[in-house]
């Protein structure tokens, strides 16, 4: 692998962070903004890079004559809200798109694809503790109706306006890092290979957040040996917090389960086997809810041995969530270092 310091794969990822977090692209709005970033990002370090029909980023790079296709996987898209209502006053009502909580949205500021920006609030006879999205309406400024139609449409989308924020010990904190974060990895793992032991597929999925849409058609279509989700995690380390197990700063975390998937168990041993080899900090991931492209990948066709890298995030599906640059830049060890070792091939 080409020698980089750990600082300088830090700023690495500190750098791209900031450039994927700060493009727009909620679920199936992905080419408005991140995709294009993205491939700008990777083509350097592809030998082959195309868009599929829904929208996924799919960039192969070759290995050895023969070698097995492994497919990584780290969606591009984030939760937003669509326009279903232009009020003759002039506010908008939304829907979601993806896991929104009403009290994650209240009197955040969010942008459409053209700029135009706009503030969540909600109706006044409501109690916050009672609201529910329908309850919800963005205000964008406009005097009626006929003004906020000329600056958004029906069926256009926003998502929470970017920003990026660095907290003390390496944590870095912005919109939609979850999963641009595992993106992040993705690219700079790519950077760091030398010589691949097999064919990777490595795909910038779309609409992870509407069901595992995108991972579901370029699984089908890449027919992989192997496969590796990239995505965020919660933690359990803030006050109160539903107890998880899983620490930022503590390294990244291996995925055993969630509500829709196990990870394949040959292909997580061996994935923790060789983070003890390198010195890596790993956590187990056990977790009752939530679901990652694993689980779309492993059910391709008549199954795939799948697993998830997760990178432990605070405030998943806020406007701030949180990770640590640490966990980021040793996972991009470890995935590297998977990547040019051929056991994994004899699962």
């Amino acid at each position: 692998m080409p020698h980089r310091s750990e600082s300088e794969r830090i700023a690495a990822l500190d750098a791209a962070l900031e450039a994927l977090c700060g493009a727009f692209g909620p679920s199936g709005h992905e080419f408005q903004g991140v995709a294009e970033r993205i491939a700008e990002m990777v083509r350097p370090l592809a030998d082959e890079l195309r868009f599929d029909a829904l929208g996924n980023l799919i960039c192969i790079r070759r290995g050895a004559p023969g070698a097995k296709r492994v497919m990584l996987s780290a969606h591009m898209d984030q939760c937003g809200l669509m326009v279903t209502e232009i009020t003759d006053g002039g506010f908008l009502r939304v829907a979601p798109l993806g896991g929104l909580k009403p009290s994650l949205l209240f009197y955040r500021q969010v942008v459409f694809a053209n700029g135009v920006r706009g503030i969540i609030s909600h109706e006044s006879a409501v109690k916050e503790n009672e609201a529910e999205l329908k309850h919800l309406y963005v205000d964008i400024g406009a005097r009626d109706g006929k003004e906020a139609g000329e600056l958004v449409s029906v069926a256009d989308v926003c998502a929470y306006a970017p920003f990026a924020v660095r907290l003390h010990g390496g944590l870095f904190s912005a919109p939609a890092a979850d999963d641009r974060a595992g993106c992040a990895v993705l690219i700079e793992a790519l950077r760091e290979l030398e010589s691949p032991a097999y064919e990777l597929a490595a795909v910038f999925s779309v609409q992870e957040e509407l069901g595992l849409r995108g991972a579901t058609v370029s699984a089908y279509g890449l027919r992989p040996d192997l496969a590796v989700a990239l995505d965020v995690c919660p933690t359990g380390d803030t006050p109160n917090a539903q107890p998880l197990g899983i620490k930022l700063g503590s390294g990244p975390a291996l995925k055993v389960m969630d509500a829709h998937s196990v990870s394949h168990v040959g292909l997580r041993g061996h994935m923790q086997s060789k983070a003890s080899e390198l010195g890596i900090p790993v956590q187990l991931e056990i977790l009752p809810y939530g679901g990652t492209d694993a689980a779309a990948m492993q059910k391709s066709r008549a199954g795939i041995p799948a697993a998830t890298l997760s990178i432990p995030s605070r405030y998943v599906h806020s406007a701030v969530e949180t990770v640590s640059l640490h966990d980021a830049e040793k996972a991009v060890r470890l995935l590297a270092a998977l990547l040019e070792d051929p056991a994994a091939g004899g699962l």
